[in-house]
């Protein structure tokens, strides 16, 4: 992707040494706006990003513990979300700071 400053701005992507990767949109050197975020740990977060924060909405793909979708703020589920497990549980309805609630 483009450069402003020494910083990556505009679409592109970035590979950490640990194994984290992100592709997606930055502004100098944040990510900003649309794009996927796979972590070292082999969770995925997909969803439109303000720095290191998902907002509004997104999935997370977790390693053992399955999917959660919905509306994001601050990086955990809030408002209406679906939580999906490996063992076939799932959750629909209303999220209050990534905790179920309702």
């Amino acid at each position: 992707g483009a450069m402003q400053g020494g910083l990556p701005h505009g679409v592109g992507s970035l590979h950490l040494p640990s194994g984290t990767s992100f592709r997606g949109g930055f502004a100098f050197g944040r990510r900003q706006g649309p794009g996927r975020l796979a972590l070292s740990t082999g969770e995925n977060i997909q969803g439109t990003f303000d720095g290191t924060l998902v907002q509004g909405p997104g999935v997370i793909q977790l390693l053992q513990d399955g999917e959660m979708k919905g509306e994001f703020k601050d990086g955990r589920l809030h408002g209406p979300g679906e939580y999906r497990n490996e063992d076939g549980m799932v959750y629909k309805g209303d999220f209050r700071h990534g905790q179920m609630h309702g």
